[in-house]
């Protein structure tokens, strides 16, 4: 007996690890104000580096401050967030804000106060492959009890990979310097901004140290900010159906389908059915195309003819290419007796057949009323009736004839008239109500005009007439 070996195949998916990409300081700008409370200056981010976060730092000379007097701060006018305040014993007080994908090149820095600050003081730093969202990362902001000669911030990280920021303010008068693990930025100065240069990792706690000479009170705004994820060139290992290689010991291998648990994909190539296979033949019921969400189903292709050999259903039909075809003599309302309508109630215009092609009704018109589509109205002689072929004219007092212009008159034209007395509201005239004429058409030119003669000439008043021109 001779037994089928059916080998399973054993799929691995394997999830690279998620690196981040390095920091990297770009530029940092200082600048120093008198009494103000606007101070402005500009900023050079870099126009290379990717993943670009800008941190501001401000200082401000209070003689009693309850609290900080900024009121915000922008680069290019976009509004940057606050990460943290603290006043400096005993007569001033630091802010620190940050502004995520800052534009880049160079840009107004611009720090609003509620009023005029004396010695307002900020700085601009900005950094390339931060995160862009979630920051900061971590946020701490200190100031000596007494006065000293060095000022530590201290902050414990949440994200691997973290740097470590901060501005100082101290007035002992003389340059401030970087301790230990920490970098200055800026001019050395009495207001300065230091980091610490380096990835923080594992994440943690981590100080960055200010030093001057001599004993002053000193503040110190800092904060951590996370690194954006790295990019990577290596892709999740795709799931593939198995196949069985053409060769002469059939082994597995990948086919062009791929499986990721929630859609399957043909990575190459085009899907082919059998010649006359019917995809819906395993089992009964509905064959859908497209899913809950598509806003387009195209089925078939621009110059082939697409069959559908049953019925066709239209759930709110709005187009159908440009038009939608009838055979000829086919009969719109053959298949079931009763009333074709064309229409509904809440159409305000319908349109049957077109401009220059006759339309036929070979059993009868019912209608409530009719109109023409445009109508005449003229008391002049003659009457100015452009291309209507219905309208209400005048024959003058003491004339006999009236030359009625119109382009809707032909040769073969049948044209009805009606003497109505009423129409004196509507051509703005008296009508003569004297009753016994007869009208006849006594001359008519193609596409130009006819000319109604009158039995008796009105006397007094105008007579008011009616025409319709039948075509």
């Amino acid at each position: 007996m001779k037994r089928l070996l059916i080998a399973l195949p054993v799929f691995f998916v394997w999830f690279p690890h998620i690196s981040h990409a390095a920091i990297a300081f770009d530029n940092a700008t200082k600048v120093v104000g008198s009494a103000t409370s606007s101070l402005t200056f500009s900023h050079t981010s870099t126009t290379t580096g990717q993943n670009l976060i800008l941190f501001v730092s401000t200082y401000e000379d209070l003689s009693a401050p309850g609290s900080s007097l900024i009121t915000g701060v922008t680069y290019n006018s976009a509004p940057l967030t606050s990460i943290s305040s603290d006043q400096r014993s005993p007569d001033g007080w630091e802010t620190l804000w940050y502004l995520l994908a800052p534009a880049t090149g160079t840009n107004d820095v611009t720090v609003s106060a509620s009023s005029s600050v004396a010695g307002l003081r900020a700085i601009a730093a900005s950094y390339t492959g931060a995160k862009q969202s979630g920051q900061p990362d971590a946020q701490v902001a200190n100031h000596l009890g007494t006065n000293g000669s060095s000022i530590t911030n201290t902050i414990t990280s949440v994200e691997d990979n973290s740097w470590h920021v901060g501005g100082v303010r101290e007035e002992a008068g003389t340059n401030m310097t970087a301790g230990s693990g920490t970098t200055l930025r800026t001019a050395a100065d009495t207001y300065a901004w230091f980091d610490n240069n380096a990835a923080i990792t594992p994440a943690g706690a981590n100080s960055i140290v200010a030093s001057w000479t001599g004993d002053a009170p000193a503040g110190f705004v800092g904060a951590t900010f996370a690194p954006a994820p790295a990019a990577t060139s290596t892709p999740l290992t795709l799931n593939r159906l198995a196949k069985f290689t053409a060769t002469t010991t059939p082994t597995l291998g990948d086919s062009l389908f791929s499986d990721d648990g929630s859609n399957m994909t043909l990575t190459a190539g085009n899907l082919y059915l059998q010649i006359g296979s019917l995809i819906d033949t395993i089992t009964g019921g509905a064959l859908n195309f497209g899913t809950a969400n598509a806003t387009s189903i195209t089925i078939g292709k621009s110059g082939v003819t697409t069959t559908f050999p049953g019925p066709l259903t239209a759930n709110g039909l709005a187009t159908f290419g440009s038009n939608i075809t009838v055979p000829a003599a086919f009969g719109i309302d053959t298949a079931n007796a009763g009333v074709l309508n064309i229409g509904t109630t809440t159409a305000t215009s319908i349109t049957i057949g077109k401009a220059s092609a006759t339309t036929t009704f070979p059993g009868t018109i019912v209608w409530a009323k009719s109109a023409t589509t445009v109508n005449c109205n003229s008391t002049a002689s003659p009457a100015v009736c452009g291309s209507a072929p219905s309208g209400s004219v005048a024959m003058a007092t003491g004339g006999s004839t009236l030359q009625v212009n119109t382009s809707a008159v032909t040769v073969d034209s049948q044209i009805l008239i009606t003497e109505d007395s009423s129409l004196g509201t509507r051509l703005g005239i008296t009508c003569n109500t004297a009753t016994g004429r007869t009208y006849t058409i006594s001359a008519r030119a193609d596409s130009t005009s006819f000319t109604i003669k009158s039995s008796n000439n009105p006397v007094t008043n105008k007579a008011c007439l009616s025409y319709w021109v039948i075509n």
